[in-house]
């Protein structure tokens, strides 16, 4: 009989948790019944917003993505940039074409390569400080590299 008891007030324990949770479930939070209230009315009465100069100053004062939550000390000038005023780009070689040679492996002369002293003797395909040698036909070669292309022209003695 002990059984019995026990398994019936389980029963029950349990038939009042659902009860309860279903109580919970459907009923509104606030037991009071909601007033109705006049929302033009309340805009009216609260008070005004912050004016939008004080939140700026307020914000720019705390800077949050300084550790130290001050402004920085020097001014952002982004017409320098970093470092652009110490680092000015390297001037583009003064290339001249001297000579070339004709054949089944023609050559071409070129003088002005970038930290070459003097003449250079280039084939078809050869890169020399970044430049490249792409073609070369009877009086002119192409030269390809640094962003830039260059056609030299065999000048004829006078």
């Amino acid at each position: 009989m002990t059984q019995a008891w026990f398994e019936m007030a389980l029963w029950l324990l349990i038939a009042g948790g659902v009860g309860a949770s279903v109580r919970a479930g459907t009923s509104p939070i606030d037991s009071a019944a909601p007033e109705r209230r006049d929302v033009r009315q309340e805009a009216a009465v609260s008070d005004p917003p912050y004016p939008v100069d004080s939140l700026a100053l307020g914000i720019v004062s705390r800077d949050l993505f300084r550790f130290e939550r001050r402004p920085a000390a020097v001014r952002y000038q982004p017409a320098l940039g970093e470092g652009a005023a110490t680092l000015a780009p390297p001037p583009r070689p003064q290339l001249m074409l001297r000579g070339l040679v004709l054949g089944d492996t023609s050559r071409a002369l070129l003088e002005g390569l970038p930290g070459i002293e003097g003449s250079r003797s280039l084939r078809v395909g050869d890169v020399v400080a970044g430049l490249r040698l792409v073609a070369i036909s009877q009086a002119q070669v192409r030269v390809v590299g640094l962003d830039t292309a260059w056609t030299l022209t065999l000048r004829r003695p006078q």
